[in-house]
């Protein structure tokens, strides 16, 4: 078989355009798998300074072992201070879902993130009140991704109405 030189130039510049979009693909997964990376990062790092909140507030975590008695009064300044905490875990939730929402969260990270809805307001039954309240308050509705629906999901259960 006799190819020409047109032919093999042909057969070349086909192979090199295959060769570009092979590399152009793994080029996208690869930048697709650090901005997944970064995010959960950024989300973990959210995270831990809103937990060292409890660390470095004395009051904050008097009032936090308050808050696991669903019974527990809180004084006007108490609520405010859960308030706040509850307002800053939110926060960490909003950037979760808009981390799934934008396909930036792992399957496992959003089962942690929905487990860790629950786990909150297991351990803080007061909590469920001030998430309510400012979950009223949002943009955010049931059916937008599985993290919200956790949350709306524990707070019906508890006697919320969305």
């Amino acid at each position: 078989m006799n190819i020409s030189a047109k032919q093999l130039a042909e057969i070349l510049g086909v192979i090199a355009i295959v060769a570009s979009l092979v590399l152009v693909a793994s080029e996208l997964r690869q930048s697709n798998r650090i901005a997944i990376a970064t995010a959960e990062a950024e989300l973990r790092a959210s995270q831990r300074e809103v937990n060292s909140l409890r660390a470095e507030n004395p009051e904050l975590a008097e009032i936090l072992v308050k808050a696991r008695d669903p019974s527990s009064q809180l004084n006007p300044i108490e609520e405010e201070i859960v308030q706040g905490y509850a307002a800053a875990q939110f926060a960490v939730l909003s950037q979760a879902n808009a981390s799934q929402v934008n396909g930036l969260l792992s399957d496992y990270s959003i089962e942690v993130y929905s487990h860790a809805i629950l786990t909150m307001l297991d351990t803080y039954p007061l909590f469920a009140k001030y998430w309510a309240e400012i979950a009223s308050d949002s943009e955010f509705r049931r059916g937008m991704t599985p993290i919200w629906d956790s949350l709306l999901d524990a707070l019906t259960d508890r006697g919320y109405e969305f």
